[in-house]
């Protein structure tokens, strides 16, 4: 695709930064966002309940927490949903791209690396980072995540290590400073992305 990808793990601040890139004119394209639409649409209802093993649809409107206490409780499940709903949301991707031809299109998506799917993007991948530290402040905040202390050291124990480093990563930018100073780096951040042929 003619897009880049953001990613970065929980509480990394990649979210942040595609709403400043957002604000600048950038398109951004969340791929939970997209899933969430596919899931909710009802196109898929008996697929769903099927993969997951009970009625997510009471009343006809998906139950979403549900959905979450269920994957993130049988690794086996949370698979079988990956592969069922992954390509649905590569296709509306990718249409949603297209449609955004000539303009800077960044789609958000946390586990480019996990799931190898850094190929997909013609200019590469930006990362946000942030010390660990700041990552587990910002985990256990009530204004943000809310999280409670032992959960977040797990969720940190699980994720992808050192994404900065990855081959495809083109840009990295360290999300660790006040708001203002934060917006002036994604700003010059933006400028070196709108270089790219194309965008």
């Amino acid at each position: 695709m003619r897009a880049f990808a953001i990613t970065g793990n929980i509480g990394s601040g990649k979210s942040t930064v595609a709403k400043f890139l957002e604000k600048l004119g950038a398109v951004i394209i969340s791929c939970d966002n997209v899933a969430k639409e596919i899931a909710a649409s009802g196109l898929y209802q008996n697929e769903i309940n099927l993969i997951l093993g009970e009625n997510v649809f009471p009343e006809g409107c998906i139950d979403f927490k549900t959905i979450r206490n269920i994957v993130f409780s049988n690794k086996t499940i949370l698979l079988a949903y990956e592969q069922f709903i992954h390509p649905l949301v590569w296709a509306k991707v990718e249409e949603l791209v297209a449609e955004s031809a000539g303009k800077l299109c960044v789609v958000e998506n946390a586990l480019i690396y996990q799931k190898s799917d850094q190929w997909r993007f013609d200019y590469g991948v930006i990362v946000a980072i942030c010390s660990p530290k700041e990552q587990f402040a910002r985990l256990i905040d009530p204004a943000r995540r809310n999280m409670q202390a032992e959960d977040a050291i797990a969720r940190i124990k699980l994720q992808y290590q050192s994404p900065e480093s990855h081959p495809a990563t083109r840009f990295v930018i360290d999300t660790e400073y006040e708001i203002e100073e934060l917006e002036k780096r994604v700003l010059g951040l933006y400028q070196e992305l709108t270089k790219y042929e194309g965008v």
